[in-house]
């Protein structure tokens, strides 16, 4: 039988009919993924990109944060400053050009506070031990790729503005490395006695502790780098390196109790180590500026901070003051004694400007300089702001009651600087004058070996200088009063000059924010530098009076770039056993009189020297290896401490330790009492008081310290308090939207 072909032919029809069809399904299937493909792929790479520029932008903003908050600190950033650098002007438009499909259309930054945006902050931050302030910043770019709709990308970065006081601590040791100076900054704690430390410890290095009596610490401790117990640094190779105990130090500080940790570098003001002048290292905080020479450390350093500047000349010739125009002449001293200079330079054999200066120079928070004489008067008067500091003041008028009978009412060396009928806020002596000890002291622990160091000091009555800032001025005789001088002129110290023509350029001027920068400029070959110092006499009562930015708890802060000498009991309200802690130790907490507030307070200096409410001028005269001879008597101390110490260095001496900090120059044994409430934070080596430490100069006290937990407080803290300043990054947050505004899946 034959097939039929033309049957076979029109079956196969249909069949490659559906091959057709089903290829050309195929086809389009396979277009329409390509497509989808593409567009997907598309919009990817529109995402990426449109991430990339807001991340940029977001770091940009970052960088701009920094440099903003560095500049107006310590004040806190609102609104109105990161806009002025969060704002669309300031995107990375040059990177991502509008020409190739970018589009910046929201750059903004907004502080946070309970997780709700905010113009400013109305707190001191999130908690009293690190005050903390949150940002939020947001950046919106949309890109379009070529033949493909637009992507938007909104990006969020939280910032973190940490402002830590460092007076915060009970103790900080800043362990800034200096290269001539073996384990500078190490912190050592090796009391002889039982010892409690209350609050927060913190080594920028390592930190060694240990005792053959009970450490206790009460607060967290932590160190930078390695932490060792009952064992002396490797710097302390000496004789004082087997010393270090067996015994158990106690962590009373939580439960679970928190063992020492180690955490990042905490950095501080004036780190800035450039080798050259004004950029030397974390001393700088406390020293006086070279004029003329880039500064990167003065927003920080306390001489810049400081309301009231005050430099002397205790040399035998005359200085620049820091303008490099302007004369500090020394001041005259008469040949007979009790006698009052009529002109203070009189002798001298020069003729004194009208806006030259004698003796010292008063300077205002900017650096003018307060006229030495009135600028309106063709007498030659001088402001009633040099006769308030430096004239006789009456121990009859209000609040300047004399405890400190030592210091003499008459002596031919201080006619200008107090009369013989009382004596005045500040004074000091030629360099070359009171060899008998009046207005110096004599350091037994520098050079030592060699009988110690007399040092030319500038004595600050911190009582009659609380008195005359917070006097309110009137010359209604039927209430409290100013000052009254004896020219009759009634004066105070107040938050500005006073705004007049006898003031030239200072009127009107900031004074007074309740810091206090004291400096001796007189040149080096006349009183070597290492022998300048300041001394703080009569401190129980400190100022009240309130300076919103700086002193917003009023309260003061001493600084000085030499050696710094508290004498008697410092901000107490009262002396001897008036004070309850100096009442053998039966009330260990109560450390002023039941009438007086204990006031913010700090010293800064090279170094820190306390002397017991006991010390006179006639333990100048004692050898240094006596001092059995120069006893002490119970004395407290309410305040914090920044300065220098001496490292421990490699077969020559231990670095005195933490217990050593505030050095000592009496025979403190006996069972005489150092009470201290306060912070100590040691941020440089030593750079004029650099003798080591050794014992055969003082006694041991027994120590009463303390932290001062009002400083948790930031409205507690001393005048001037550095802060250690950060801004971290915190986390990302990202939404992409499509063309619509529609959130799209990430």
């Amino acid at each position: 039988m034959k097939n039929n072909p033309i049957v076979r032919q029109r079956g196969s029809i249909p069949l490659v009919m559906v091959l057709v069809l089903a290829l050309a399904v195929a086809i389009i299937g396979v277009t329409s993924y390509v497509n989808t493909s593409v567009r997907f792929e598309a919009q990817a790479e529109a995402e990426v990109r449109a991430s990339r520029a807001a991340e940029t932008a977001l770091e940009i903003d970052m960088a701009n944060m920094k440099q903003m908050t560095d500049s107006i600190r310590p004040a806190v950033p609102g609104i109105a400053e990161i806009t002025n650098v969060c704002n669309l002007s300031k995107v990375p438009s040059d990177l991502f050009p509008s020409s190739a499909g970018y589009h910046f259309t929201r750059n903004i930054a907004v502080p946070v506070e309970d997780g709700l945006p905010v113009a400013a902050f109305a707190s001191n931050g999130s908690s009293n031990a690190t005050k903390t302030y949150h940002y939020v910043c947001e950046a919106t770019v949309t890109y379009t790729p070529v033949n493909s709709p637009p992507v938007s990308v909104t990006m969020q970065r939280a910032f973190v503005h940490h402002v830590v006081p460092l007076f915060q601590y009970a103790i900080f040791f800043g362990g800034q490395s200096l290269p001539t100076v073996t384990g500078n900054g190490d912190l050592e704690l090796n009391p002889g006695q039982n010892f409690t430390v209350g609050g927060r410890v913190h080594s920028n290095r390592n930190l060694y502790y240990g005792s053959n009596a009970t450490l206790t610490f009460q607060g967290a401790v932590t160190s930078v780098a390695s932490v060792a117990q009952n064992n002396s640094s490797p710097n302390d190779t000496a004789a004082h390196a087997g010393n270090w105990g067996n015994a158990a130090t106690v962590f009373a500080n939580g439960t679970p109790r928190i063992m020492p940790y180690q955490v990042a570098y905490i950095p501080f003001p004036c780190s800035t180590v450039g080798g050259v002048t004004n950029q030397t290292g974390p001393q700088e905080f406390v020293m006086m500026p070279v004029s003329g020479v880039a500064d990167p450390n003065s927003k920080d350093r306390e001489y810049s901070i400081a309301g009231l500047k005050i430099l002397v000349n205790t040399g035998t010739s005359w200085v620049y003051l820091p303008d490099g125009t302007t004369r500090l002449y020394p001041r005259a001293i008469s040949s007979t004694a009790g006698a009052t200079d009529a002109n203070p330079c009189a002798g001298t054999g020069h003729t004194i400007a009208s806006t030259d200066s004698c003796g010292f120079a008063i300077l205002t928070k900017d650096g003018t300089l307060v006229p030495w004489l009135k600028q309106s008067s063709a007498t030659g008067t001088y402001n009633d702001l040099y006769q308030l500091l430096a004239n006789t003041i009456s121990p009859t008028q209000p609040g300047f009651d004399s405890n400190f009978p030592w210091l003499p009412n008459s002596i031919a060396s201080i006619a200008w600087l107090g009369g013989a009928s009382g004596r005045p806020i500040l004074r000091f002596s030629r360099q070359t004058q009171d060899a008998s000890g009046y207005d110096k002291v004599h350091d037994f622990r520098q050079v030592y070996s060699s009988g110690g160091r007399w040092m030319t000091c500038v004595s600050l009555d911190v009582s009659k200088l609380a008195r005359a800032v917070d006097t309110p001025l009137t010359t209604d005789a039927s209430t409290v009063t100013g000052v009254t001088l004896p020219s009759g002129d009634i004066a105070k110290i107040d938050l500005t000059v006073p705004n007049s023509t006898d003031y030239g350029l200072a009127a009107g001027k900031t004074l007074w924010n309740g810091v206090v920068s004291i400096h001796d400029i007189a040149s080096t070959t006349e009183t070597a530098a290492n022998t300048k110092g300041v001394m703080l006499v009569d401190g129980q009562t400190l100022p009240t009076t309130v300076e919103s930015t700086v002193a917003p708890g009023g309260g003061l802060t001493v600084v000085t770039d030499g050696s710094l000498y508290i004498i008697g009991d410092y901000n107490t309200g009262g002396m001897g056993t008036a004070v309850p802690t100096n009442n053998s130790g039966t009330s260990p907490t109560v450390t002023a009189t039941p009438a007086y507030t204990v006031r913010p307070a700090a010293v800064m200096a090279d170094a820190v020297n306390v002397l017991s409410g006991l010390w006179s001028p006639a333990y100048n005269m004692i050898a240094a290896n006596s001092p059995s001879t120069r006893p002490a008597i119970s004395t407290t101390y309410n305040t914090a401490i920044l300065s220098g110490n001496v490292p421990s260095v490699s077969t020559v001496a231990y670095s005195g330790g933490v217990e050593n900090f505030p050095r000592l120059l009496e025979d403190w044994g006996n069972g005489k009492v150092l009470t201290f409430y306060g912070s100590m934070v040691c941020l440089f080596a030593s750079q004029y008081a650099t003798s080591p430490w050794q014992g055969g100069y003082y006694g041991v006290p027994s120590r009463n310290w303390f932290f001062e937990p009002s400083f948790n407080d930031p409205n507690r803290l001393p005048p001037g308090t550095p802060n250690s300043i950060t801004l971290t990054n915190g986390e990302w947050v990202r939404g992409i939207f499509d063309s619509n505004g529609d959130l799209m899946p990430n």
